[in-house]
């Protein structure tokens, strides 16, 4: 069976890895016509395997594989039969089309990102009119309430229409544009049921069945958010209250079996799970690995889905009939003597929206955390279970003692030492390691740990098959890394920490974004710790750009709060004010707000992870470059390769991403400050900066000038890069260090303030 496998294994065949190894090169219809000849070799390789099991009277056992099986045969032969190539595992990015994006992308295009945008639009429909007045004359009028409501509910679902229409043609002209097959229809799609026997759906058919469900789940949000609207009288309160219901519902579902249910509509808004199933694996608490099928289901939930939205508008006219509000509280005002400093602060900070953002950001950082809870939990489980990777190797083990014996052989010859001539002796030796890294983590023993796990990571990474995911091949820096991880683990005596696998260094070059998102989940580690947490959040989850946006809707005014308020700006400056100096303490009081909100966002990270584990293993090593070395791919270059990075400990790691990301809300900060001179309108300043900035980093990339791209300050806005110094490696930039891009983020900040203080100090503002 294994020649079998062999003999049609992808890498046999020259063409096919070359294509491979040039794939960013190819265009997607090339992608797309050599998918066939993968798919050819598939179709083979399945016919001779199931003749196999024929000829030796082979039977599966287990009811999951007969089913994988059943379908698969009936999947080749659909697909043979109509001249249409696979559409899953890794080919689905070669024979890519417009159907099967959709369908693939569905709970992004139709779910919970189209939701968010559904209440920053909607939030304020009815409160907003109650907040402006616009609702007294709607009372002059014969009004009927059940009209207002519906006519509110008609709108919303010609929004609704108008993304979809706009997103399906906007979309076929990209793909069209790009050279992606516009077909896909055809293509069948498994359906998870009970029996034995394969089901599937064609595309043409399960596109609907996603948009039915689209309009119902919408309709049903719609429905809260008007019930919402009629209750509050405030579009701010209004809108606080819905981040914080789906906010809080998005992160439960995901994370309680209870609420994983099709009465959930965040649940069902995973359109194909809901549609289809799917077949999903877990982990027990023992560490085994165990897979499971989820069942498609029926749509009965709709009714009720339909039933609940039709109570809740019906609520929502009985309170907009009988519990009309006018009157307004008049917010309290106390007027203290400030300094221009803190009125700015006050300013900021004294705002329903900034309570509002401060609540969704700690929702999510809440959410990030207990997404990740239970896979870090897993990963342990699996590597010192009694039934996860040990129970794995101890069968490998078996199996290879078999296979000797069946020759007539014995073990007992078997040179243990000599791993690279027996399989059993690699295998045996493995399961020394494992046992013995096992043994070290139930001890407490850093030095049992650490050395048994070093030898797994040269082992995996020497072993590992990069033909599918790299472009370029640093196994050797991977292994120098490891190595390095481990070592200064044992000399710090760093309590026993797992990993699913070894890290990729920096150098890594991956086929796609994709690939190496993928790759990289790999590498975390089975601790929820409260250090740890958050250096996963910044390191693997992108905290650190959600961060900076959330600062820019959240914090970064400049003039343009004064200028939406009627003339307040003209009433500063009647003052005895220096205008240059005001706009130094504007762009001042803006980061000291980013850096305490930044604070904030750390230690509740870091609670998260107290409350769940402890808080951590400060001196946990990772890695930091000193500088980018060219000949990493050289195996001869090993002494100098090692020489060029290093380790510090994860709090340094932290500290130096805090003080990244507060001279980043500075740099932003000043940039912001500057354009709001320019525009009275938030939304139009948070474009100007976002265009600015997205314009830097292109242009940056573009130009591809090594001292371009050192002294750009658009070169270092991922803090999390920067901390480590790995920016150099990824951006290919000579001779810059932390240092370096500290001082460029700086200098960069004061330039864009002063330039801001010049102009401000000189020409009078539109208000």
């Amino acid at each position: 069976l294994n020649e079998i496998i062999d003999n049609n294994h992808y890498s046999k065949y020259s063409e096919l890895n070359h294509f491979m190894s040039n794939i960013d090169k190819k265009t997607f219809k090339e992608k797309y016509d050599i998918s066939k000849k993968f798919y050819e070799l598939d179709y083979n390789l399945l016919t001779e395997v199931l003749k196999f099991y024929k000829d030796y009277k082979l039977e599966l056992k287990d009811k999951l594989e007969k089913k994988d099986v059943n379908y698969a045969v009936l999947e080749m032969e659909y697909l043979k039969k109509n001249d249409i190539p696979r559409n899953n595992s890794f080919l689905e990015h070669l024979s890519t089309n417009y159907a099967r994006r959709i369908i693939y992308n569905s709970k992004i295009i139709f779910g919970i990102p189209f939701l968010v945008f559904a209440i920053l639009i909607f939030y304020g429909i009815l409160s907003k009119e109650m907040e402006d007045g616009t609702i007294n004359l709607l009372k002059t009028q014969p009004i009927d309430y059940r009209k207002l409501v519906i006519s509110k509910l008609i709108s919303m679902n010609l929004i609704s229409i108008i993304y979809l229409s706009s997103f399906f043609i906007f979309f076929a002209l990209i793909c069209f544009v790009q050279g992606i097959n516009l077909g896909g229809f055809r293509e069948i799609y498994r359906v998870f049921h009970e029996g034995l026997n394969p089901k599937y759906i064609l595309a043409y058919n399960l596109m609907p069945l996603i948009l039915l469900l689209f309009f119902t789940i919408m309709n049903l949000m719609y429905s809260i958010i008007l019930f919402a609207n009629s209750i509050f009288r405030s579009k701010q309160v209004s809108l606080a209250l819905l981040v914080t219901l789906f906010g809080l519902s998005f992160t439960f579902t995901e994370n309680i079996e209870g609420l994983k249910t099709v009465f959930n509509p965040i649940y069902v808004m995973d359109y194909i799970r809901t549609i289809n199933g799917k077949i999903f694996s877990t982990i027990s608490i023992s560490g085994q690995y165990e897979y499971k099928e989820l069942y498609s289901s029926n749509f009965y939930f709709l009714g009720i889905f339909i039933l609940f939205t039709t109570i809740l508008i019906l609520a929502t006219i009985y309170i907009l009939r009988y519990n009309f509000k006018f009157n307004k509280v008049q917010d309290k005002i106390y007027i203290n003597k400030y300094s221009v400093f803190r009125f700015e602060v006050r300013k900021i900070t004294n705002n329903q929206s900034f309570l509002i953002y401060l609540l969704a950001t700690l929702i999510l950082i809440f959410s990030l955390h207990f997404f990740e809870k239970n896979k870090a939990i897993n990963i342990k489980n699996y590597k010192i279970g009694e039934n996860g990777e040990i129970k794995e190797i101890i069968e490998e083990v078996k199996l290879e003692k078999n296979r000797i014996e069946a020759r007539g052989e014995s073990i007992k010859n078997i040179n243990l030492s000599d791993i690279n001539s027996s399989f059993y002796a690699l295998a045996k030796t493995q399961e020394n390691h494992i046992n013995n890294m096992i043994a070290g983590y139930k001890k407490g023993d850093s030095s049992l740990f650490y050395n048994s796990q070093k030898w797994l990571d040269i082992f995996n990474s020497t072993h590992y098959n990069t033909m599918f995911i790299s472009k370029q091949d640093s196994l050797p820096f991977n292994t120098f890394e490891n190595e390095v991880l481990s070592d200064v683990s044992i000399k710090d005596k760093v309590i026993p920490i797992t990993k699913r696998d070894f890290k990729f260094s920096e150098y890594q070059i991956f086929n796609s974004n994709l690939i190496e998102k993928q790759v990289r989940n790999q590498e975390r580690y089975g601790t929820n710790s409260g250090v740890y947490t958050i250096y996963r959040m910044l390191k693997y989850q992108d905290l650190d750009i959600i961060f900076l946006g959330i600062v820019m809707f959240m914090i970064l005014h400049g003039y343009v709060s004064e200028k939406e308020n009627g003339s307040q700006l003209n009433m500063i400056y009647t003052q005895p004010l220096n205008r240059f100096k005001y706009n130094i303490t504007k762009v001042f009081s803006q980061t000291y707000v980013l850096a305490i909100f930044c604070f904030v966002v750390f230690a509740f990270a870091i609670l998260n992870g107290v409350i769940t584990e402890s808080f951590g293993e400060i001196k946990q090593p990772v890695i930091h470059y000193l500088t980018y070395f060219k000949k990493f791919n050289i195996p001869e270059e090993r002494l100098n390769a090692i020489k060029t990075f290093t380790t510090m400990p994860i709090w340094q790691y932290l500290t130096k991403t805090f003080i990244v990301m507060i001279m980043q809300g500075f740099l932003i900060s000043s940039i912001a400050t500057l354009f709001s001179i320019y525009t009275k309108s938030k939304n139009l300043l948070i474009a100007m900066t976002s265009g600015f900035i997205l314009t830097g980093v292109i242009l940056t990339n573009l130009l591809n000038v090594n001292i371009v791209k050192l002294y750009s300050p658009f070169s270092y806005l991922f803090a999390n890069k920067v901390a480590d110094n790995s920016v150099m490696i990824r951006n290919v930039i000579i001779g810059g260090n932390f240092v370096t891009s500290m001082m460029v983020l700086t200098v960069w900040s004061i330039i864009f303030m002063i330039i801001g203080s010049m102009i401000v100090n000189k020409r009078k503002q539109k208000v």
